[in-house]
């Protein structure tokens, strides 16, 4: 029996069409994606693997995700301190 395998369709491997999806949303959604990480990374990600592109030109996105990264880490550490005392 044959593994089953993923297959990328053209369009989405090119990054073409992935690069274009956030800036055709409206101005509202746009923020709304670069709040969730996943929105930053992945802006970040394409701009590496798809675009070859210097640290300059994706360092925004991975200052957010510090950020993003540092918030998550403070709020766990004070509900452990608190379920801890």
């Amino acid at each position: 029996m044959r593994k089953p395998t993923a297959r990328i369709p053209g369009k989405a491997a090119s990054g073409r069409e992935a690069s274009d999806a956030i800036s055709g949303m409206l101005a509202i959604l746009q923020a709304v994606t670069f709040i969730v990480p996943a929105g930053c990374f992945l802006a970040a990600f394409r701009a590496i693997v798809l675009k070859g592109a210097v640290v300059a030109a994706y360092w925004p996105n991975l200052a957010a995700l510090a950020v993003f990264a540092v918030a998550v880490i403070a709020l766990v550490s004070l509900r452990l301190r608190r379920r801890w005392a």
